[in-house]
């Protein structure tokens, strides 16, 4: 299993990316308390509400659709989580965070040498 952890700009807590194999299904399944984990590329977590996000991401499955659905996903609890709505007039800030999130992914796959297909 690849991780890689960011601490969050400007709203706060800390971004979990997490990267599994088929081999390591089990594991997630137990450590993170997803069950039918094989059935999703991706899932997006929170704990707690608190500020500790993760997103699992199944190693042989990554696309840029579904690191994009995921950083949405992503976005979107840690805006709620700092109780702001998203502004359809005014999006600038949602789109500059989605844009950090993105990258951050981007970044930790070059680091482990993941394919993105």
């Amino acid at each position: 299993m690849d991780k890689a952890k960011y601490k969050i700009p400007i709203y706060g807590g800390t971004a979990h990316f997490i990267f599994f194999s088929k081999e390591e299904i089990e594991e997630v399944k137990k450590k993170y308390q997803v069950s039918k984990i094989e059935e999703y590329d991706a899932v997006t977590l929170y704990y707690d509400r608190s500020s500790k996000w993760t997103i699992l991401f199944h190693k042989d499955r990554i696309t840029p659709g579904i690191i994009a659905h995921e950083a949405k996903h992503l976005l979107n609890l840690i805006f709620q989580y700092n109780g702001l709505r998203l502004d359809l007039d005014n999006d600038e800030a949602e789109c500059y965070f989605l844009g950090w999130i993105v990258n951050r992914i981007h970044e930790t796959t070059r680091r482990f040498s993941i394919t993105i297909k």
